[in-house]
């Protein structure tokens, strides 16, 4: 782990919502690792943003505020951001045409041996690889939100990425106590996104149909099956009831599930009246200033105790 820590620097390009948190996350293990981005002042709020982090995560962990900020450098310029890295990590929002052109500056201002990961959660590798040199180097490394509290990381292998390259992402991934997983061939959405825009889609038919309201919906995933699959997956689900048992449950079930490829109208109409949620104020929910703190407060805390958990039982 300490020569891991001596000899790995990493660079993360895009100081926004998942950009700072990796950075944190990466800090936190104690690497070193330069914060790029366009300005100073998108750079400065996310190094803020993690410092408040810091302060939050304290309250449940021995930390070294002072070392962990230490371990990050904000770098404005991105040719000295990539001096000396041995991974860097694109985060920027997604933009094809804005990624393929940070990766195309990358490529010529990296060590050859330096590993390539974008943490895109909508294109695949060989739609960012189109015109790279060595795309042999690229997987993509998709974390979910916030970065620093969920252990789960999707491996995205392309076409041309190399074997050791995936050999080495998943070896160094599980020795910081993450929980990389691997998926073999890209696809849209790659496996954790596709669940959940298949939860989502019949969960929209529920609502538009009539069935059950937003509140109650929302109800009855987090307080049954959404309680057990952070505990356990679908798969160890069905076998804990038997096949048998399950395949004769969902056998009556299948037929009437959503399948359609529109975009549902309700979520539509919602962003034409401008209801975006926590941004705009006001979606499904009304979201005022408390109303925000409260849930983000709610969430760090339930996902801490589930760190606590996993880790009391290792």
């Amino acid at each position: 782990m300490n020569d891991i820590r001596n000899n790995v620097i990493v660079s993360i390009i895009g100081s926004g919502l998942m950009g700072h948190g990796i950075a944190l996350d990466f800090a936190l293990s104690g690497f070193k690792v330069y914060l790029n981005d366009v300005s100073k002042e998108k750079i400065d709020l996310g190094i803020i943003q993690i410092s408040e982090t810091i302060d939050y995560l304290s309250r449940s962990r021995n930390l070294d505020k002072k070392k962990i900020l230490r371990n990050i450098f904000p770098e404005e310029s991105l040719q000295l951001a990539l001096h000396d890295s041995n991974i860097v990590l694109e985060a920027v929002y997604e933009d094809l045409d804005l990624k393929k052109d940070i990766f195309k500056y990358v490529e010529k201002n990296v060590s050859s041996d330096c590993i390539l990961l974008s943490n895109t959660s909508t294109f695949m590798p060989s739609e960012i690889t189109g015109n790279f040199l060595h795309p042999e180097r690229f997987a993509i490394s998709h974390y979910y939100n916030p970065p620093y509290l969920l252990p789960g990381i999707e491996i995205v292998s392309g076409e041309k990425t190399s074997k050791s390259i995936i050999d080495f992402l998943m070896k160094f991934y599980k020795s910081i106590n993450k929980k990389p997983s691997l998926v073999k061939k890209e696809i849209k959405g790659f496996v954790g996104n596709r669940l959940q825009a298949a939860l989502l889609r019949e969960s929209l038919k529920l609502v538009e149909e009539g069935y059950v309201s937003h509140e109650d919906l929302d109800q009855i995933v987090k307080g049954s099956f959404g309680r057990r699959l952070s505990a356990a997956g679908p798969f160890e689900l069905r076998e804990i009831i038997g096949l048998d048992l399950g395949l004769s449950i969902t056998k009556q079930i299948i037929p009437t599930l959503g399948n359609s490829q529109e975009i549902s109208k309700l979520i539509s109409s919602k962003i034409l009246d401008g209801d975006l949620g926590v941004k705009s104020g006001k979606g499904f929910y009304e979201w005022n200033d408390k109303k925000k703190r409260n849930w983000k407060k709610h969430m760090l805390d339930w996902l801490i105790l589930l760190e606590q958990e996993d880790k009391n039982s290792q």
